[in-house]
């Protein structure tokens, strides 16, 4: 199962249509509220299918934190917060580092997903996590750049 069908299911769940369809100019998907606690989720269609996960799973994000702020950026940003839990935890990043990725745009293309998001959650586990995440043998480090380190041999990844 894939991160698509994982939106389904989520949304089929909650009784929250996805409707693959043109969303207001500008925007890849919207979350809409027709005021009786009914939400349905549009998404871009030409949209690949994990890009459509993440538009998807993004608005789903709204449908769960249902305070609108009276900024557009706060509210987004707490969508996006809640975001990276499911789709970029820090596991994945050390993942990607194994692989060979050493920028936010290798990571971006190795998931399919924006190469923004990417880097405004790197920051984010970065303010929250100064010294690191550690996630079985390796130390997810933020400072002075994204590296990882093998806590039994201390080899650091990559190298620099």
């Amino acid at each position: 199962m894939d991160r698509y069908d994982s939106l389904m299911g989520a949304c089929n769940r909650l009784r929250i249509p996805v409707i693959r369809s043109v969303v207001i100019q500008g925007k890849e998907g919207m979350l809409f509220r027709n005021g009786r606690g009914r939400a349905v989720i549009f998404v871009n269609p030409l949209a690949s299918r994990n890009r459509s996960a993440y538009i998807g799973m993004h608005e789903l994000a709204h449908y769960y934190s249902p305070i609108y702020s009276y900024s557009e950026t706060k509210t987004e940003m707490r969508a996006n917060r809640w975001l990276a839990k499911f789709l970029l935890p820090p596991r994945l990043i050390i993942n990607a580092i194994l692989d060979g990725c050493c920028t936010c745009q290798d990571i971006a293309e190795k998931y399919d997903l924006p190469q923004e998001f990417i880097c405004k959650t790197i920051e984010n586990y970065a303010q929250t996590s100064e010294r690191g995440v550690i996630y079985k043998k390796w130390i997810l480090k933020f400072v002075p750049y994204l590296s990882i380190v093998n806590t039994v041999t201390g080899e650091e990844l990559p190298e620099r």
